[in-house]
C-alpha cells in the first residue's frame, strides 16, 4: 500500500462525493476502501509494533515527567 494508491483513492472518493448523481452505495464502498487503505498504511508505518507496548512506553514517559508528591503528616496536623 503506497501513498500513491491512497492519493488516487482519495481523489476518486472526492470526485464521487462532489458528483450529485453518484449512488450512495458506490460512495460508501469507495469510502470503506479508502479507510482500509489508510489502516493498512498506518499499520505498516508502525512496523508491526504492538499497540500495548507503545502505550506502555508513553505511560512510562509520563511517569518520568510527573513529579512525586509526598504528604508529610506532621505538617498537616
Amino acid at each position: 500500500m503506497s501513498a500513491e494508491e491512497i492519493a488516487t483513492q482519495t481523489a476518486l472518493f472526492n470526485e464521487l462525493r462532489l458528483n450529485e448523481s453518484t449512488p450512495p452505495d458506490v460512495l460508501k464502498e469507495a469510502k470503506e476502501k479508502l479507510g482500509e487503505l489508510k489502516k493498512v498504511a498506518a499499520l505498516s508505518k508502525q512496523g508491526g509494533k504492538d499497540a500495548t507496548a507503545a502505550a506502555g512506553k508513553k505511560k512510562e514517559r509520563i511517569l518520568l515527567k510527573t513529579a512525586k508528591v509526598r504528604f508529610v503528616f506532621s505538617l498537616c496536623l
